[in-house]
């Protein structure tokens, strides 16, 4: 916290890329600007995951994102729904606990710890949707992600994810695995207008507000209002 406040009382500007995170610096110090974090968002056609049963879940392996939740949700769904994990272990104790976790639930061939991949595109156009159940956010790239990818995200309910995700259809709380799972089936019972109609609405805010030739303006500016 020392290191931090130098650091902020040399600054000139302080740039926030989280709502809450922005929320709790501008009380404290009127330099505080809020630019959003962007993705890159495809031209490309891409393809419905309406038919898709694979729940894609996008985030490190720590405690913070809750993982735990997402594997007793498949409780609740359907034999034929999978949730596949990626992301990098952060943490090889919590790891562990997940994987005695899924053998003790009988949902070892329904919940798949891929790993990092690099290739986020492939696993989102396989996907149905994606589920972040995490404990903390700040600005989840992971939703921002899904959205410019035609995906609807499903998040729990802590600021950094409501800050972005405003309809509570698609909301939870994060000790609510049975409420995830509704959450996916009630999804699933859309008809494939509803559900793209739904995907396309996420492309487009994502464009219009989270795109990276967006957040390069808002930096543009705020160097020319610095430096005027």
């Amino acid at each position: 916290q020392r290191i931090k406040g130098l650091f902020y009382k040399s600054a000139d500007v302080i740039v926030c890329n989280s709502k809450a995170t922005f929320d709790l610096r501008a009380k404290k110090n009127e330099k505080a600007k809020f630019i959003p974090n962007a993705t890159r968002v495809p031209h490309e056609p891409i393809c419905s995951g309406y038919d898709s049963n694979i729940i894609l879940l996008m985030a490190r392996i720590a405690r913070v994102k809750n993982i735990e939740c997402a594997i007793r949700a498949l409780t609740y769904l359907p034999d034929e729904m999978t949730v596949v994990l990626i992301g990098k272990v952060e943490d090889q104790t919590y790891a562990e606990e997940l994987k005695t976790m899924v053998e003790e639930l009988g949902v070892t061939d329904r919940f798949l710890f891929k790993g990092y991949s690099s290739d986020i595109a492939k696993d989102l156009a396989e996907s149905f949707c994606t589920i972040l159940p995490s404990w903390e956010e700040g600005m989840p790239n992971a939703v921002l992600e899904s959205w410019a990818h035609e995906r609807v995200p499903i998040v729990s309910d802590v600021p950094g994810n409501t800050n972005l995700v405003h309809d509570s259809q698609y909301v939870f709380p994060c000790d609510a695995p049975e409420v995830l799972a509704k959450r996916i089936m009630d999804l699933k019972a859309c008809s494939k207008d509803e559900y793209e109609e739904a995907c396309a609405k996420s492309r487009l805010y994502v464009e219009r507000h989270h795109s990276i030739p967006a957040m390069i303006d808002k930096y543009e500016k705020m160097f020319e209002s610095a430096t005027s």
